[in-house]
């Protein structure tokens, strides 16, 4: 027999590697739910700062009109407002959308008294309407009087919650995975020492029982050779007798010669002292066992027991030993197939790690688009409060820290910047070319909203969102959000999970198809 696995030792190592990679895999695929679920627990936030900024711009536009109900309801309509109400300092609603709200008595002291500290937000409990979505409602205080603005948003909760939640278990039968083919592999190679041991006693009995009969066969053959030269010498003594003559004269020689006294060495027949050749004999042996390994000398200590056994007790001690490798030989097999079937699994969680990748992605998506929603009512609302006016820049910096938005830029019809309040941006000029050159559309249609996904900027590397439209100069007036919130890396981390499991599912496949395929030759 060979020596069962050294020929699949590599096959093996890979797998013991693969099991532990998968292991590492499914750490990292916690870390990576752990951040989406940050992600998409951050989307409610998103749409109640968004609302927040909307309702302190309607404060500020409130202001300029002076509590003109007429032109208030006209832009909030046109704003995309679907459920707002205005209230003067006793709580009457002076305009709303709908207008059916208005002249109602809305005021509530428990709220106004919240509204009233700062920063003058509030953001009553979500609503669930039991349609799959949500209503948020968020309040804050006039800037001119006690008055208060109310805003109320219906929302589709954000799938990738859920998504997070499936790739959660993803990750945990991941990690179960990884442990049950450490397992597995753990057995393979004790069960393969096993094997091993069982098939080289049975190789040790097999030789020495074949050099046992075969020191027989020769023993016969030289003891007939031993009788038939017996015989031979046997005639030949008879045909060359001696005659009596010739006894005779050797008698007389004797009688007639003189004898001299022979002693005998003195042997001691106490004496206990071996041989030398038996003394250099046994040194020689006790130095080989010295040079044996541990295995070697139970080996042989075992060959030396099994020479003492009887025949029928030599054949009974054979089958055993077969009978033990074959069963070894069937758990080693059914090890491996276990371990076929771990690596289909592992290439099913890795089908199912791409497909919420996938989902997180769109998730991703319909955030961005609902973002946009909020933001295009931001601008319109933002469009008829500047107006045509030029601010200086710490009039748009006041603006900004009062309403929440970050970024607030505004050009005239060439595309030139004439007020921001990012430091050194008057001035700047928008292009056909780079990230731009989207926004240039609205100077040739002033009704154009133009909006592009979250991205890096170009100018310092932090990831924004950005949307405008035109205003009332024939230029573009222009929002940007810091979109730091992004789920692009959730959704990354995710693939990058998926393709790492797929390709350790293959490895592990194809090294345990080829132990299978020796395991059968053997």
């Amino acid at each position: 027999m060979c020596k069962l696995g050294e020929n699949f030792a590599k096959e093996i190592k890979l797998i013991s590697d693969a099991a532990r990679s998968l292991r590492i895999l499914a750490i990292n695929a916690r870390i990576e739910t752990a951040k989406a679920e940050s992600y998409f627990s951050n989307c409610a936030k998103v749409i109640s700062d968004s609302m927040a900024i909307q309702a302190k711009l309607v404060a500020l536009l409130v202001e300029r009109y002076e509590g003109n109900s007429a032109i208030l309801n006209e832009v909030l309509t046109r704003s995309g407002f679907k459920d707002i109400f205005v209230t003067d300092e006793k709580g009457i609603v002076i305009c709303s959308v709908p207008a059916s709200l208005c002249g109602k008595n809305m005021y509530d002291l428990s709220i106004l008294s919240k509204v009233e500290a700062e920063p003058h937000i509030l953001e009553l409990p979500e609503k669930d309407l039991n349609d799959g979505e949500m209503e948020k409602t968020v309040i804050t205080l006039r800037k001119d009087c006690k008055g208060i603005v109310q805003i109320k948003s219906r929302y589709r909760p954000s799938e990738g919650i859920c998504t997070v939640r499936s790739f959660s278990v993803v990750a945990e039968e991941i990690g179960k995975l990884a442990r049950t083919m450490e397992d597995n592999i753990a057995i393979v190679e004790a069960t393969l020492i096993e094997v091993r041991g069982v098939q080289e006693k049975i190789d040790v009995l097999e030789k020495e029982t074949e050099e046992h009969e075969g020191m027989a066969e020769g023993s016969a053959d030289k003891a007939e050779e031993i009788f038939d030269a017996d015989d031979s010498q046997a005639d030949e003594s008879e045909e060359t007798a001696i005659p009596e003559e010739t006894v005779e004269n050797i008698d007389e020689a004797y009688a007639s010669s003189e004898i001299s006294e022979v002693v005998a060495p003195e042997v001691k027949a106490d004496s206990a002292e071996e041989p030398a050749a038996d003394r250099e004999t046994a040194d020689t042996d006790e130095d080989a066992d010295a040079e044996l390994s541990e295995e070697e000398l139970e080996l042989k200590k075992f060959k030396e027991e099994f020479m003492k056994m009887s025949e029928l007790e030599q054949r009974r001690k054979m089958i055993d030993l077969k009978t033990e490798y074959t069963d070894k030989y069937k758990t080693l097999k059914n090890v491996v197939d276990d371990l076929n079937q771990n690596a289909r699994l592992a290439n099913l969680l890795a089908i199912r790690a791409k497909i919420e990748s996938a989902q997180a992605s769109n998730d991703n998506g319909t955030l961005d688009r609902l973002l946009g929603v909020h933001m295009e009512i931001q601008i319109k609302v933002l469009k008829q409060y500047v107006a045509e006016q030029i601010m200086t820049f710490e009039e748009v910096a006041d603006m900004c820290n009062f309403t929440g938005i970050d970024e607030v830029w505004n050009t005239d019809n060439t595309g030139t910047v004439v007020f921001c309040n990012a430091p050194g941006g008057i001035g700047f000029q928008f292009k056909n070319e780079g990230q731009t050159a989207p926004y240039m559309a609205i100077l040739n249609n002033q009704d154009l909203v133009v909006t592009a996904p979250q991205q890096k900027r170009a100018l310092d590397g932090k990831v924004m969102k950005y949307l405008g439209t035109g205003n009332f100069s024939g230029g573009i007036l222009q929002i940007g959000l810091h979109a730091d919130f992004t789920g692009d890396k959730a959704s990354m981390g995710f693939s990058n999970v998926a393709i790492d499991a797929r390709k350790i599912a293959e490895n592990v496949l194809a090294a345990s198809k080829y132990i299978s395929q020796e395991l059968t030759k053997s």
